[in-house]
């Protein structure tokens, strides 16, 4: 698995953490994503590169990967970026303007890493900040716009 830096990030392989006990890689087990894009494909045995980012409250974190129908998926990348959307106050019920900054910035980045290793689909999904705060639909219209990345708010059930 490639590590890719960005600013801010943990220098600590995923893999480091195995010694104390602690699995962040990704289990090999079969997620309803990656089932429905085998499915969703014409050609069985082709992989196709995928990016899925996670769009929480304190972190952003992307995952890319080949998959391919009955085959064991290859984890490309593995990353996350400290973004603190609630730091300066998402008591308000709004993003601040360096949350959005912030957020953007990431995202941007993410989108370099998928042109860079040519993710054919990607999904995006937005949790708790991204769901309740009053102005996130402005993120996600500018990201959608700017970038080409559909993010999806996701219910907290």
């Amino acid at each position: 698995m490639n590590e890719r830096r960005i600013e801010g990030l943990n220098k600590r392989s995923p893999d480091s953490y195995r010694d104390e006990g602690l699995n962040l890689l990704p289990t090999p087990i079969k997620c309803v994503t990656c089932a429905k894009l085998e499915t969703d494909r014409s050609e069985k045995h082709r992989k196709m590169k995928v990016a899925i980012i996670d769009l929480g409250t304190n972190t952003f974190n992307i995952l890319i990967a080949d998959i391919r129908k009955g085959q064991p998926t290859d984890y490309l990348l593995k990353t996350k970026s400290a973004v603190m959307l609630g730091k300066e106050g998402l008591m308000t019920g709004n993003l601040t303007d360096k949350a959005f900054a912030r957020s953007f910035a990431v995202l941007r980045d993410y989108s370099s890493l998928i042109k860079d290793y040519g993710c054919e689909k990607v999904f995006a999904f937005g949790t708790s900040a991204i769901r309740s705060a009053n102005n996130s639909a402005h993120l996600i219209e500018k990201v959608s716009r700017d970038l080409g990345i559909q993010i999806t708010p996701i219910s907290g059930e």
